[in-house]
Order: structure tokens, then sequence, then C-alpha cells
């Protein structure tokens, strides 16, 4: 109603319940995300930095690759 002006945008196409599969998505996901983007990108430095950033987290004596080009 007019108290509610956000349920004209609600879809009722697809059921919704508590019980349904909710897509989990990790920050470490979006770290790699964001490291291919960068690299894409041209931006080679960000992306390594953004890997060893996530390596370094999980491996606190983890030392930083200089390592580049195809494997």
């Amino acid at each position: 109603g007019a108290s509610e002006p956000w349920r004209d945008f609600v879809s009722s196409k697809f059921g919704f319940s508590f019980a349904s599969d909710i897509p989990i998505l990790r920050k470490s996901e979006f770290v790699l995300l964001d490291a291919e983007a960068q690299y894409q990108m041209g931006n080679i430095a960000e992306a390594q930095s953004l890997l060893f950033a996530l390596q370094s987290a999980r491996d606190p004596n983890a030392v930083m690759s200089n390592n580049s080009g195809a494997a």
C-alpha cells in the first residue's frame, strides 16, 4: 500500500523461505575476484599484493613471490 511503497518492487515469482538454499560467498572469493580484475587491467603489482595478503593471512611464514608470466 501507500505506507509501504517498496512492496511495488517485491517479486512473488520465486518462493522464499529461510529453509531455502542461500548462496554464501566468502571474503576470500571477493579478494580473488579483485586480484583477477587487477591483473586483467594491467595492475600486476596490485594483483600480487592482494594474493599475498590472502596467502599471508593463512600462513604467517609466507614469502611473497616475484614470479610472473605463464605457468
